[in-house]
């Protein structure tokens, strides 16, 4: 069993605790290859696994599910090379720590809770999200690195089942929450909305995206026939927070840095710096905000160009109330080199 799966290029250490009750834990070490783990880790309780080395999945072989009421812990400094499908699900209820691997040519549906704080989801290019987040939560922290994701193919199915076409993103979130604390998200395509996350919420349910820090730069997106929205950010229907982080050099035609279309939109800190909308017509070099209950506090808007209207920010339609934050050396080809209203926009500067 372990010539067939490993050979030389890898191996895989499992370490399971199984929480029995107060009078202790149970734990067993042994030397497992994927299925073993896929296995195991349905256990109920707290189970930890040292992935070292390079494993590569087969179209065959089983997805690594973390059941309700259980953590899983993914540790190590090896690298898991999957077959362009969902490889780990996380049930609703669950919980999934990857802290140390790396990940490629694979995808994960989280419906519970994913805490990403090391390692590595790189260089997939499948034609659908490579972290789909179906009502659940996803949180990037630490040194995690999120890069080179390509999803704008195509050819063949959407995979998972039940996506909407065009309605994707690398990190895809459906009612569900996504919370950039720290990590790189960065070079990651998309076709059309959202070049590294995309956000899909209802007036009755809305998702939400929370930035308190890290890096979203040089991410893409782009159609060969259509307006494409959301240089690293698109959402509709969702709350935004953004109290930190820098979301820098990403571009497309509408909104470079970010899109969003309905819902809520607050900042108080961080900074869309030199995003722009590539060599396209468009408007919004570092956001656009079409129909959004808009707030802004704090926060910095730096060298940002528009090859239209509103090189720091687009406001179109909606609220907005300013009343904090700097706006410094952004450009617009036709108005609005700092902000552009647009529409029926209303909105009340106090400070800026």
């Amino acid at each position: 069993m372990h010539k067939k799966l490993f050979g030389a290029i890898g191996a895989i250490v499992l370490v399971l605790f199984t929480i029995i009750g107060p009078a202790g834990v149970v734990s067993a070490d042994a030397a497992t290859p994927w299925d073993e783990i896929v296995a195991k880790a349905q256990a109920a309780g707290e189970v930890e696994a040292a992935i070292d080395g390079d494993v590569t999945l087969a179209p065959d072989s089983p997805q690594l599910v973390v059941k309700a009421g259980s953590t899983l812990t993914l540790t190590g400094g090896g690298t898991v090379v999957g077959a362009g499908k969902p490889a780990i699900k996380v049930e609703k209820g669950a919980i999934l720590n990857l802290s140390g691997p790396s990940f490629t040519k694979a995808q994960f549906l989280v419906d519970g809770e994913m805490n990403f704080t090391a390692g590595a989801i790189k260089d997939t290019a499948v034609r659908g999200p490579v972290i789909f987040v179906n009502g659940g939560t996803l949180t990037i922290d630490g040194t995690a690195e999120f890069s080179g994701n390509d999803v704008s193919g195509t050819e063949g199915e959407i995979s998972p089942e039940g996506l909407e076409n065009e309605k994707y993103a690398p990190i895809t979130a459906y009612d569900g929450t996504v919370n950039v604390k720290g990590g790189v998200i960065s070079g990651n395509r998309n076709i059309l909305k959202g070049g590294a996350i995309g956000l899909w919420g209802s007036t009755e349910k809305m998702a939400a995206l929370n930035i308190s820090g890290g890096k979203i730069t040089k991410n893409h997106a782009e159609h060969p026939t259509k307006n494409a929205l959301g240089g690293a950010i698109f959402a509709e229907n969702a709350a935004i927070g953004i109290t930190g982080g820098k979301i820098s050099e990403n571009s497309t035609e509408y909104g470079g840095g970010l899109m969003q279309i309905g819902g809520t939109f607050k900042m108080s800190d961080g900074v869309f710096s030199k995003n722009s909308n590539g060599e396209y017509n468009g408007r919004g070099g570092g956001l656009l905000l079409d129909g959004v209950s808009t707030e802004i506090s704090g926060g910095k808007f730096t060298e940002n160009t528009a090859n239209g209207f509103g090189g720091g920010l687009v406001i179109h339609g909606g609220e907005a109330t300013i009343k904090g934050g700097v706006l410094e050396g952004n450009t617009a080809l036709k108005s609005g080199g700092g902000v552009a209203f647009l529409g029926d926009a209303k909105a009340t500067i106090e400070a800026l």
